[in-house]
C-alpha cells in the first residue's frame, strides 16, 4: 500500500466492529494493537483513543518488532490529527533505531509533503482572506468618501 494513503485510509464500519468487539483467542497485546489500528483509521476521537492504546502496548511490550510497529503507528496516528512534530518525533525514533527502514522513510516524506500540503492551503486561506478583507476596506472608503462629497 502507497505510504500516502496510509495517512488517508479509513476502516470500513462493519470490519471495525468486526474488530472492535472479537472475543477470539488471540494474546491480548494482538487483539489490543488490531483495535488500535482501526481505531487511528477513524475520526478525531478515535484516533486518540488509538493513541492511548498503542502508548500502552509500547510501554508494557518488551518485543523489538513490536515496539517498531507500535512507533509507527503512533506516527501515523499523529499525522491524522495533524500533530505533525509528534508524527516526526516518532518517525524519528524509528529511523533511529533502524536508519534503513524503508517504512519509516517513506513515511517520513509523506508526512513532510502534507506539512508542506496543508502549509501551502493554509497560506492560502490566509492570503485569501487578507484579500477579501482588503477589497471590503476600499470598498468602505470609497463609499464613505462618496457619502463625504454628498
Amino acid at each position: 500500500m502507497d505510504v500516502k494513503s496510509l495517512l488517508e485510509q479509513k476502516i470500513d464500519e462493519q470490519t471495525k466492529n468486526q474488530i472492535m468487539n472479537s472475543a477470539n483467542d488471540e494474546q491480548e497485546h494482538v487483539k489490543v494493537f488490531k483495535q488500535a489500528y482501526c481505531l487511528i483509521r477513524g475520526e478525531k476521537d478515535e484516533i486518540v483513543k488509538g493513541l492511548t492504546m498503542l502508548k500502552d502496548l509500547l510501554i508494557s511490550s518488551s518485543d523489538d518488532n513490536e515496539k517498531r510497529d507500535y512507533v509507527y503507528h503512533m506516527a501515523i496516528g499523529n499525522a491524522r490529527l495533524r500533530l505533525f512534530d509528534n508524527a516526526l518525533d516518532y518517525v524519528n525514533t524509528g529511523l533511529l533505531l533502524e536508519p534503513e527502514n524503508q517504512q519509516f522513510i517513506e513515511l517520513k516524506r509523506a508526512i513532510e509533503a502534507k506539512m508542506r500540503r496543508d502549509g501551502l492551503l493554509g497560506g492560502m486561506l490566509l492570503a485569501s482572506a487578507a484579500m477579501v478583507g482588503g477589497v471590503a476596506l476600499l470598498a468602505g472608503i470609497a463609499i464613505h468618501s462618496k457619502l463625504r462629497r454628498s
